[in-house]
C-alpha cells in the first residue's frame, strides 16, 4: 500500500467511525424519546385509571 492510498483509506475509515457515531447518538436519543413516550403513555393511563 502506498503513502497516499493508505492516508485516503484511513480518512474513509476515519469518515465511516463518525457516520457511525452521528447515527449512534441518533439512535439513542431516538430510543431514549420512545421509552420515554411509552412510559409517559403507560404513567398516565394508570393515573387515569386510579381515578
Amino acid at each position: 500500500m502506498t503513502g497516499q492510498s493508505k492516508l485516503f483509506y484511513l480518512g474513509k475509515l476515519r469518515s465511516l467511525s463518525e457516520l457511525s457515531y452521528n447515527e449512534t447518538k441518533h439512535f439513542e436519543v431516538n430510543a431514549k424519546n420512545a421509552i420515554a413516550k411509552s412510559l409517559g403513555k403507560r404513567t398516565i393511563s394508570v393515573i387515569e385509571k386510579s381515578k
